[in-house]
C-alpha cells in the first residue's frame, strides 16, 4: 500500500522503518563534526562586584512586557560581605505593587510588591557558590524561591501584573539613588531573566553542575541573557573572574538547534521532511544494489 503515515511521515510500505526523534540532531552534529570547522573555545567568567554602592550594572534596553504575567530568575551567586543590612542581587521597578528586589541571604525575595523573608533558610557559608532561582505568576499570584535546586518558600504576592518598561540593576537597587544598606559586593555567575516559570525539574538541572548549558536551551524565553550581562557596562568596581567552565562553537550551535527543533512546533515538520528524505535514499540504495 502506499500514502503517507500521519505518526512518522513515512510511506505505509516502509511502516517498519522508524526514524527516532534524536536521529535528526544526530545527523547534523555528524555533518558539523565532518565539516572543516575551527571549534574556538572560550573561558567564561563570573563577576566580582566591589563593596561600596557605585559598584553595579543597570540595564536599560530591556523588554519587559512579557514577564508582566509569570517569570523566572536564576544565578549562581556567592556570598563575600555581609555589612549590608539588606544586600539586593537584581531590583526591578522599586515602586510597589510591581517592585522586584531579590537578595543573596534569604531577606529579599520580594516580587510583585510583596517581600518573602526567608533568612532562616539561607544557611549557605561565604566564599561558597550557590545557585537560586525565584519564580511567579498571576495564575496563583506566588512567589517560589528555589535553592541549589530545592523549594524552600513561597507565598502570595499582590494580585497584580508587573509594570514594564522600567531599568534593571544588579548590586543595589533600580531607584536612581544608592544605599550601602543594598550593597551586594560578592559573586556572580549566569544569571538571567525568563518570561516564564521554570519548572522544578529545569531548576534542579541547572543547580546540579555549575558549568551546564542547560540556561541556553530556553533561549527564546531568556529576556535578560549572562552573555549580554557580561558585555554590558559598569559602574564602579566590577570585574571579570575566571571560572573552570568552557564553551565553544559546537556546544553553542547545538544549544541554538536543540531550542529551535524541540522547543518550536517546527519539530515534528523537520522530522518529517528529514523522514522522507532518508526514506528516499533507502530507496535509491536499494534500487541501486539490485
Amino acid at each position: 500500500s502506499s500514502g503517507i503515515n500521519a505518526e512518522y511521515g513515512v510511506s505505509k510500505s516502509f511502516h517498519s522503518f522508524v526514524v527516532p526523534r534524536d536521529m535528526l540532531q544526530i545527523f547534523a552534529l555528524v555533518i558539523l563534526l565532518k565539516c572543516p570547522l575551527v571549534l574556538t573555545e572560550w573561558k567564561l567568567s563570573a563577576l566580582r562586584f566591589g563593596q561600596t554602592y557605585d559598584d553595579t550594572i543597570t540595564l536599560t534596553r530591556v523588554d519587559m512586557s512579557t514577564t508582566k504575567s509569570q517569570m523566572s530568575v536564576c544565578t549562581w551567586l556567592r556570598k563575600r560581605y555581609r555589612a549590608a543590612s539588606e544586600p539586593v542581587v537584581l531590583s526591578y521597578n522599586t515602586d510597589t505593587p510591581s517592585s522586584i528586589q531579590l537578595g543573596d541571604d534569604g531577606l529579599k525575595n520580594e516580587i510583585a510588591g510583596t517581600n518573602l523573608n526567608l533568612q532562616d533558610k539561607f544557611n549557605i557559608p561565604d566564599n561558597q557558590w550557590f545557585h537560586v532561582c525565584w519564580t511567579w505568576s498571576t495564575r496563583d499570584y506566588t512567589t517560589r524561591v528555589y535553592l541549589n535546586g530545592d523549594m524552600i518558600g513561597s507565598g502570595l504576592t499582590n494580585q497584580t501584573n508587573l509594570r514594564a518598561g522600567e531599568r534593571i540593576c544588579l548590586g543595589n537597587t533600580a531607584g536612581y539613588a544608592k544605599y550601602s544598606k543594598s550593597v551586594f559586593g560578592g559573586d556572580m555567575f549566569k544569571l538571567n531573566v525568563y518570561n516564564k516559570v521554570l519548572s522544578q525539574q529545569v531548576i534542579r538541572g541547572m543547580s546540579s553542575d555549575f558549568c551546564s548549558f542547560t540556561e541556553n536551551r530556553f533561549t527564546s524565553s531568556r529576556i535578560v541573557r549572562w552573555e549580554d550581562i557580561v558585555l554590558n557596562w559598569r559602574s564602579g568596581n566590577v570585574t571579570d573572574i575566571p571560572t573552570d567552565c568552557y564553551e565553544n562553537e559546537l556546544d553553542s550551535l547545538r544549544d541554538l538547534m536543540d531550542e529551535k527543533l524541540k522547543n518550536t512546533g517546527r519539530y515534528q515538520a523537520v522530522t518529517i521532511v528529514f523522514s522522507v528524505l532518508s526514506t528516499t535514499l533507502l530507496i535509491i540504495l536499494m534500487t541501486l544494489a539490485l
